[in-house]
């Protein structure tokens, strides 16, 4: 299980008065889940993975983090699918698969 902070849905505000005072959720940030716009689901292999971070480090959207027993996981709610931790993993250890819809 990794810790990330809860995703909380957003929805526009019709009224200034509406947007939610600061801060936005318990981290200080506002976290959405991801925008049912991505095709495909990025897979880590964790046999290939020499935990370089970039994967990590270089997500957009912090959706990759390490579980308990020091894997690292794609938290797919979060993600949305823009391929970075898969261009920019050299040891191709993050690989695309098929969406299930």
């Amino acid at each position: 299980m990794s810790v990330r902070p809860p995703v909380i849905p957003w929805a526009t505000p019709q009224a200034l008065s509406d947007y939610p005072e600061w801060p936005h959720a318990p981290s200080g940030i506002l976290v959405e889940g991801h925008a049912s716009w991505r095709q495909a689901l990025p897979q880590i292999d964790n046999s290939q993975c020499k935990k370089c971070l970039q994967c990590y480090l270089l997500c957009p959207d912090a959706a990759i983090s390490v579980s308990e027993d020091n894997k690292f996981v794609i938290d797919l709610e979060l993600c949305k699918g823009c391929g970075v931790c898969i261009r920019e993993c050299r040891f191709e250890a993050i690989r695309w698969s098929e969406e299930k819809k």
